[in-house]
């Protein structure tokens, strides 16, 4: 609370004329922007727990936390490595137990199985009627009065022989409005039937589906400008049903299902495949690397690995806490044993101090929230809450 009177007090926008903090000024400025004071100094509250939050948070960083993470992001590790290749038999889908693995899968990634959103929908079409001649005064007069749609991509104005086509499409279409409304109004007293009917999904790029959205089942929509086929004219559309994504089942997904299913068999595969193949292991020495090299062509070919696999793969050599391993591709398993280790020199952690010192501040501070939240947890209970929208909806949340 003295804090906070030490902020008020000092706030020049609640000062008189001398320089002293005013109550009234402050009410008074308070009232005009609908604030309660309650309000305000909660507010500042908050901000003074958040500033030493922040405060608590960002720890100095001391050379010995440096030097220990340099140790980790710029240890040198003597490698030997040699690869595996897949196994190309074919996968079989057949029988109960491969059935039962199938569907585990679609459990595990049914989210992303979705079916497409559609709209049943019936279509009345006008072709703009452009066979005539057009009146040429009557044509120049559209152009000067809607010349300002008639632009180059710098602004400016085009001349009409320039844009003569669009302007006769479009004196057309202004001509036939009348004639679509007209269907329109008979459509929707059903005194004139819909040409055909059809399914239109979110993905059909011919299909202003923004319309269809903002429309309800049983709608007719009024006319909109369409291209049909290259003709240019007015589409009527009703809305029979709009029928919502879902989950796709597991008869629905399974040819989707197939592929990843022989994928995951194929991984389990090679992954047995270089275990048996890790015992005894020596492999081709490519001598000392660190978390950061970069693949040298003549240690590591091309057929070994390229340059984003070379990196891939020293992450997670970097990342494991054994001496030995493998890192699985989706073609093939990459084995290794660390033969010798070796610190790199001052030199390079000089070069990085600025991102190892924000790392370790990182690494610092979350341990921190972890440990506060830990002791949040102990001293205040979860509660799970429900609001209840209206009556077929809740809105649920965690406090």
């Amino acid at each position: 609370e003295d804090e906070i009177i030490s902020i008020l007090i000092t706030d020049k926008e609640f000062a008189d004329e001398s320089g002293n903090f005013d109550k009234e000024i402050y009410y008074k400025l308070l009232a005009q922007n609908e604030i309660d004071a309650k309000d305000y100094e909660q507010m500042l509250n908050d901000t003074i727990v958040l500033t030493k939050l922040s405060a608590l948070f960002n720890l100095p960083v001391s050379d010995n936390e440096l030097q220990m993470l340099a140790s980790n992001f710029f240890m040198q590790d003597n490698l030997s490595i040699a690869k595996v290749e897949k196994d190309n038999t074919p996968v079989n889908f057949k029988g109960e137990e491969n059935e039962r693995k199938m569907i585990e899968l679609w459990q595990q990634y049914k989210d992303e199985f979705k079916t497409q959103k559609y709209y049943e929908i019936s279509e009345y079409f006008l072709p703009v009627k452009k066979d005539g001649d057009f009146d040429k005064v009557a044509l120049q007069a559209f152009y000067e009065k809607n010349k300002q749609d008639y632009k180059d991509f710098n602004g400016k104005i085009l001349a009409y022989a320039e844009v003569e086509n669009e302007v006769i499409n479009n004196f057309a279409l202004e001509q036939q409005k009348g004639e679509a409304n007209k269907a329109y109004l008979a459509l929707s007293k059903k005194e004139l039937e819909f040409q055909r009917d059809l399914n239109i999904t979110d993905n059909d790029v011919y299909y202003p589906t923004e319309l269809l959205n903002a429309g309800k089942k049983g709608a007719v929509l009024k006319p909109f400008v369409f291209d049909k086929s290259g003709q240019n004219g007015y589409m009527i559309v009703r809305i029979n049903s709009i029928n919502p994504a879902r989950t796709k089942t597991f008869e629905e997904a399974k040819d989707e299902i197939l592929p990843l299913y022989a994928l995951s068999v194929q991984k389990e595969r090679l992954s047995e495949k270089a275990s048996k193949a890790l015992t005894n292991f020596k492999g081709k020495n490519i001598g000392l690397v660190s978390r950061d090299s970069t693949r040298n062509d003549k240690a590591v070919d091309e057929k070994m690995m390229n340059d984003g696999e070379f990196s891939f793969f020293l992450m997670n050599v970097f990342n494991a806490n054994d001496k030995e391993g493998f890192v699985l591709f989706d073609d093939k398993a990459i084995l290794y044993t660390i033969g010798a280790q070796r610190l790199a020199n001052s030199a390079k952690a000089q070069q990085y101090r600025e991102t190892l010192t924000q790392n370790v501040k990182n690494i610092k501070a979350n341990e921190l929230k972890k440990e506060l939240l830990e002791r949040l947890r102990k001293r205040y209970a979860v509660e799970i809450y429900y609001e209840m929208a209206n009556t077929t909806n809740a809105v649920a949340g965690v406090r």
